[in-house]
């Protein structure tokens, strides 16, 4: 298809003056025009009711309004809009509608919209209605274009997922079920095991807070993680060369790496599985991710190597660790340390008593993490080596833990680690 320029693309809003006007005065009428449109869907594609949703409908009484606001100089909504035909057009490829049908619901409902616009035209603003023609016809165009692209995109989707029997096998063989296809196992190399890996997505602005928005805003952020996600599974494959298993949602999942996959793959840090797979990845999602990983020898061994990646990674992001490669060796003592039993509850209350005192809770972390060393300690603070002192005293009376001896010292990691992971 020829690429046309820029001019030729856009419409030239806002329109003249008998333009404005006509379009001002249909503004109250937009809920007729709809009616209209609605009844020309249901006698031209009787066979399609979804076209009688309401969801439907708020999309071309959204549409209709955009196009007349837009004659008037508004633009401000039109990137909404767009966003909206797309969402509706994911939606009707995955109702299964076909794309011509779709996008004959935009061409009839131009029609009726400047056959409205002609029957509300005054005898002075006939000669505004070729101009609306020609606005029209390019806003139209505008439409067809985001709504062919989100509906293919959608239905590569669709199909994509129809084809996978990868995310199936991920998830009965985590869940420790017996999978529905047994051949997938081999067919996938999984026969001899497999390096766990439990990937932590973060959730930016890009990706979260979905919950809390509107209920069309809402599904238009969905979509986008959805579509995020899917690069997210082709990213994977592509850095393995190779169909990978792999079952990711919105906050992370699982992927399975056959043994086969790298030179040595026979332990936990193959090194096919390096930083670069964690740039590669951050890079399809668009911010940071944390991969926690497991080996296994037999398919067997799956669900527990999944629990262990699983918690490494629920470790290093409680802890506060930047995103990236971690294995059960980078947290063992914290992994150690935090196992839950009669005494996890009262180790994770040690110091609630510097609850009211961050300064003081903040001094012995960094105590902790320069090696028990005051003069670093100091230095990293900007303190003084007695105010150091001084504090480390002050949490000794409150918590009752000494840092100046071995056993405070563990009871303040195991409690500090605990205290982070709550």
């Amino acid at each position: 298809m020829p690429s046309r320029s820029t001019a030729d693309a856009e419409p030239h809003f806002p329109a003249s003056a008998p333009a404005r006007e006509l379009a001002g005065r249909c503004e109250p009428l937009v809920d007729a025009f709809v009616q209209r449109m609605a009844a020309e869907w249901a006698v031209q594609l009787p066979d399609y009711p979804t076209l009688r949703s309401v969801d439907v409908a708020e999309a071309a009484r959204l549409a209709v309004l955009t196009f007349l606001r837009r004659v008037q100089g508004a633009e401000a909504a039109v990137q909404n809009t767009r966003a909206v035909f797309r969402r509706r057009a994911a939606h009707r490829a995955e109702e299964g509608m076909p794309l011509p049908i779709l996008l004959r619901t935009y061409t009839i409902s131009a029609r009726v919209v400047f056959e409205e616009l002609c029957r509300t035209a005054r005898p002075e603003e006939t000669a505004a209605l070729p101009e609306l023609a020609r606005l029209l016809l390019a806003t139209q165009d505008e439409a067809i274009d985001q709504v062919a692209q989100a509906y293919q995109e959608e239905l590569e989707l669709l199909g994509s997922a129809r084809r996978d029997r990868r995310r199936e096998l991920v998830r009965d063989l985590v869940a420790g079920v017996a999978p529905e296809d047994p051949a997938a196992v081999e067919e996938f190399g999984l026969a001899k095991g497999a390096i766990v890996l439990a990937l932590g997505l973060s959730r930016d602005e890009k990706g979260s807070g979905a919950e809390s928005l509107p209920v069309e805003q809402a599904e238009v952020k969905q979509a986008a993680v959805h579509r995020r996600l899917h690069r997210l599974h082709e990213a994977v494959d592509v850095y393995f060369g190779a169909p990978i298993p792999a079952l990711l949602e919105g906050s992370g999942g699982h992927v399975l790496v056959p043994r086969s996959t790298g030179d040595a793959a026979t332990s936990a840090t193959a090194p096919t599985i390096s930083d670069e797979l964690v740039r590669r990845l951050a890079e399809a999602w668009g911010s940071g991710i944390w991969i926690a990983m497991a080996a296994t020898e037999q398919p067997e061994q799956i669900p527990s190597a999944a629990r262990t990646a699983g918690e490494i990674l629920r470790l290093v992001r409680g802890l506060g660790r930047p995103p990236g490669i971690y294995t059960l060796e980078d947290v063992l003592l914290e992994y150690h340390l935090t196992r839950p039993n009669e005494s996890s509850g009262r180790l994770s209350t040690l110091l609630d008593p510097l609850a009211d005192r961050p300064d003081l809770l903040h001094t012995v972390r960094v105590y902790l993490e320069e090696g028990y060393d005051r003069r670093r300690t100091a230095g990293r603070l900007g303190l003084h080596p007695n105010t150091v002192d001084n504090r480390l005293a002050r949490v000794t009376e409150l918590t009752g833990l000494n840092p100046a001896t071995p056993r405070g010292v563990a009871l303040l990691l195991t409690a500090l680690a605990l205290h982070d992971l709550r």
